[in-house]
Parts: structure tokens; sequence; C-alpha cells
């Protein structure tokens, strides 16, 4: 990867040097675009990694965006200190990556963006995996309209984790620590896929539960969801299953695409099923239809897709290219999740855009905090 002429080089910064604050670190040092010159952490004894990495140590983020060393920040702490965090910086005038979820609520999402909205700086949130090759070919082809409208979308994935994974960190697999479970740590890159490929659903009804991890919040989610248009979607995400898989399908008008574990084909129709359900005199089986198989593999590298993402970064600040992920998108994924987590909690069928106060008031009596904000230094 080479710097385009009259690209400059961004002086920036990592908050949080836990597992993906120390990738972020390992992808920035030798990115083209970005010369990483501050690291933050409110644990001294990763005042080495600056040394190693021959950056400026802050003890605190509010140290290091106060000092104006950095044009742009990378959040990478845990959950509750994103929208924070994030609103200083936006008022510093920097640019803003924040790590998934971009924050715990929605109602957060909101002050954020309000903050982006008068900065000068850009906000965008780590969801590398839209950089996946076969992710991308099922946008454009989505896009292009030659499937005609969606039908019904499908989405599976699993994480496996053990127990000893949750008990890594004390913050993990908390309320108060992260927000939720699998739903807050490990999908969102789930919920934002479905999101950018298939559109926000207008009705979320849906299933959490713990049903193997010793932790106080879910490891298992599953979703049912009606969009405007008609078609349903549906979504399931755990971290209690072996081996993994991975499935997107996104059915339409005229074929279905369907990936797994990185292998993508398109079932092409030779005919509309609109037009076949209204004229056919068939009473039932198939319409013809033509395999594609697209080839290809994921990826599945977060140092490759997150130093894609981060030219992609570089080059929207440059006013060289639109950003892939944008602000607005990223709220969107933290309005999913807290629909499908007060629907499972109430019982009930949750609209979208979901009511702000609601969702508060569950999260605020699931972490104990009279004032969500207030969880952010309990982490």
């Amino acid at each position: 990867m080479s710097r385009p002429h009259g690209v400059p080089v961004l002086r920036c910064g990592v908050i949080g040097l836990g597992l993906m604050g120390q990738t972020h670190v390992d992808v920035l040092r030798q990115h083209p675009y970005f010369a990483l010159t501050a690291v933050a952490s409110r644990n001294p004894t990763k005042r080495k990694v600056a040394e190693e990495v021959g950056s400026r140590w802050f003890k605190s983020a509010e140290e290091m965006i106060a000092n104006r060393v950095v044009e742009v920040i990378v959040i990478a702490t845990p959950h509750w200190q994103h929208a924070e965090l994030a609103i200083a910086a936006l008022r510093a005038g920097l640019h803003v990556v924040c790590e998934k979820p971009l924050t715990v609520t929605v109602a957060q999402a909101d002050a954020v963006l309000r903050a982006a909205r008068g900065s000068k700086g850009i906000l965008t949130a780590i969801f590398q995996r839209r950089f996946e090759p076969v992710y991308q070919r099922a946008k454009a082809l989505l896009t292009s309209g030659e499937l005609g409208s969606i039908i019904r979308c499908e989405m599976v994935e699993t994480f496996w984790r053990s127990n000893a994974y949750y008990r890594s960190s004390p913050w993990r697999a908390t309320w108060k620590g992260e927000g939720g479970g699998v739903l807050l740590n490990q999908a969102p890159h789930v919920l934002d896929r479905y999101l950018w490929l298939c559109g926000m659903p207008k009705a979320v009804i849906a299933f959490c539960d713990t049903a193997l991890h010793s932790i106080e919040v879910e490891d298992t989610a599953s979703a049912v969801m009606r969009h405007e248009e008609g078609h349903h979607g549906y979504l399931h995400v755990n971290t209690t299953e072996c081996p993994w898989l991975c499935r997107t399908l996104v059915a339409c008008d005229r074929g279905r695409i369907t990936i797994q574990d990185g292998r993508m084909w398109v079932d092409r129709l030779t005919a509309s099923l609109k037009t076949e359900i209204a004229t056919s005199d068939e009473l039932f089986g198939d319409i013809d239809s033509r395999r594609e198989d697209m080839n290809g593999k994921f990826v599945d590298s977060d140092p490759e897709l997150l130093a894609r993402m981060y030219e992609n970064i570089a080059l929207a600040i440059a006013g060289r290219q639109s950003l892939l992920i944008p602000a607005a998108e990223a709220a969107d994924a933290v309005e999913f999740g807290n629909a499908i987590l007060l629907s499972s909690a109430t019982s009930r069928s949750v609209d979208l855009p979901i009511d702000r106060a609601a969702y508060e008031a569950f999260i605020s009596a699931k972490t104990g905090c009279t004032l969500v904000s207030n969880c952010a230094g309990s982490a």
C-alpha cells in the first residue's frame, strides 16, 4: 500500500491498550497514511508500549486530547467510555475512530452525532468486516438492482468463548462493564452487516438468554425483523457454539445471495418471483435458476482489514473518497442492538426508532447507575 501524492500523513493516537488497542497500534505504526505519535492508558504498565513504538505516553485520554499532539484519535477502551471520549475529542476538533460499538445506548449515540455535526473532525466506527471482498461484492450486487427487491434476510454467526475468556477482564460480560453480552461485544459486526446489506427494520421481536456461561449478560440472541417494505429478516448470534459458522443470505425477487464461511454464490432466477406468483399457471415447483459461484474466501485478518479501513479514513479526511462507515450508520447498529435487548426484556415487539427513555430505564436498572453516563468511570 502506497500513499498517493498530496495526501498528508496524519498524526494519530490510540486510547486504550487492551487486545484491540494493541492491534490498532500494530497496524498504525506501519501504515503509510499515519504516524503513531501518542498512546494513552490508565494502566501504567502499558507505558512500555509507547517506548517500543517511539510514541509519546499519556496517562489519560483527557491529557492526550488537551495536548493537541494528534489529529486523529482511536478509542479502544471499554464500551461505556466511548461516548464521553468521542464527544470530548470531537469538541477539540479531532477526527475520531471508535471501536465498536460506537456507544452502549442509542441516546448516547444521539449525543455523539450531535457533537460530530458541530465538529470539523470526522467520526467513524470500526466495522472492518465491511472491507471483506465477498461482502463488498454482495453490497454492489444488491445496490445495482440486478436481483430486484429484497424478500428475506438471514444472518447467523457464532463466536465460541470459554468462561476463562469472560474472566480475563473484570469488565467483560457485565452490564456495568460492557452494557450487554454477545450483542455488545462480538455481534456489532453482524448487526452492522445486516443494516448495510438489508436496511433498518421497522419492528423487532427477540429472545436473549444466558444459555451456557456463568455470566450476567446474554450469550445467545435471536431476532425476527419486519421491514417497511414487508420483507422479513432473521438474525442469530451466540458465544456457545462450535464449529464456527458465519452465514449471510439475502433472497431477492430475481435471485438469492448466499455467503457461508467466506464462500459466496448467487442463484439467479430466470424470471421474477413477483411476476410468476401473479401470472404462472403452475401450482407449485421451482422457477429455473442458474448458480454462479463467486469463489473467493474471507480475508479473516483484523490487521489487513483494519489497514484497508484506515486507508479509506485517511482518503476521506483528504477529500479523496467517501467514508465507507459514516457515523450515522454506526449509530444505527447501536439502535438495532438496543431494540433486540429491549424486545427480549419486555417480551414484546419493539418499533424502530426505539423509545430512548425506555431503553435508558432498562439499562439503568441493569447497571444500577441512575445516570448511565456514570457507568463510564466504573469500567
